[in-house]
């Protein structure tokens, strides 16, 4: 009948777009209650869960003026979650043989986000993403 791999999925570049002046965050959320978060590294890897897709659509996003890309990476096995920009994330690419990114891999270049559990979700403290040194990303 029908072709049984036809997708109706769409593959966004990333997840939220928030604009925090002077800034436009491009944002990929993810959260993992392993120690390590996978990456895929060609379109023929599945199942991982940071996909090429998105490292190409924030790595673009990042090209822009005013514009800041990255992950915002939840590790539910310590509670921490950080910010790392795609500049950084791509770095890290470049630097490593890993199939996945862990907390250790983040806590140097990442940046930590001040979170407070509600109930059972949490509410997360934005601000410091914002403050961090523009003249790092100057370009």
């Amino acid at each position: 009948m029908g072709d049984s791999t036809l997708r109706f999925a769409n593959k966004n570049p990333y997840d939220l777009v928030v604009y925090k002046n002077p800034n436009l965050y491009c944002l990929e959320l993810k959260s993992n209650k392993s120690k390590s978060i996978s990456i895929q590294f060609n379109k023929q890897e599945k199942g991982k869960d940071i996909k090429l897709h998105q490292i190409e659509g924030l790595t673009k996003a990042s090209l822009n003026k005013g514009v800041k890309s990255g992950f915002i990476l939840n590790y539910r096995s310590t509670n921490n979650t950080y910010y790392l920009d795609i500049k950084d994330f791509n770095e890290f690419l470049r630097a490593t043989t890993k199939k996945s990114i862990n907390e250790n891999d983040v806590v140097e270049k990442g940046v930590l986000i001040p979170q407070e559990l509600i109930r059972v979700k949490y509410y997360y403290d934005f601000k410091r993403v914002g403050e961090r040194k523009e003249k790092e990303y100057a370009t």
